[in-house]
């Protein structure tokens, strides 16, 4: 019995017979290059790429896979909310050391001057 494998849409290949899942291959590429047979040794993660992502791959693609691409967008968009937390902690520690009259940078007359010009 003959089986007809398609991976990632690309190449296309049949097996027929043999105790592996390949079989004996009779077109395609070569079985070294398949994965399903040897798992990743990283975790995976399943996308699904709606129109904003889509967008984006396009926009920052570059010619890269589009694995590459999410991947890319991924860490990038990690080290944006981490430095946007970094800028909120340091906000939260100004007000926090102004309330404690540790810094003197804020004049709170001139505030209240200009708030009651109002």
């Amino acid at each position: 019995m003959a089986r007809a494998y398609e991976v990632e849409g690309l190449v296309s290949f049949t097996a027929r017979g043999g105790s592996s899942p390949l079989g004996r291959i009779r077109t395609g590429v070569p079985p070294p290059w398949y994965t399903w047979v040897v798992p990743s040794a990283k975790p995976r993660v399943q996308v699904t790429v709606d129109n904003e992502l889509a967008a984006a791959v396009a926009e920052f693609g570059g010619g890269k896979s589009r694995s590459r691409v999410v991947h890319d967008l991924a860490l990038r968009g990690a080290d944006a909310i981490r430095a946007e937390q970094q800028r909120r902690q340091e906000g939260l520690e100004f007000l926090r050391r102004l309330d404690a009259g540790e810094d003197d940078r804020f004049d709170f007359s001139v505030s209240a001057q200009l708030h009651a010009g109002r």
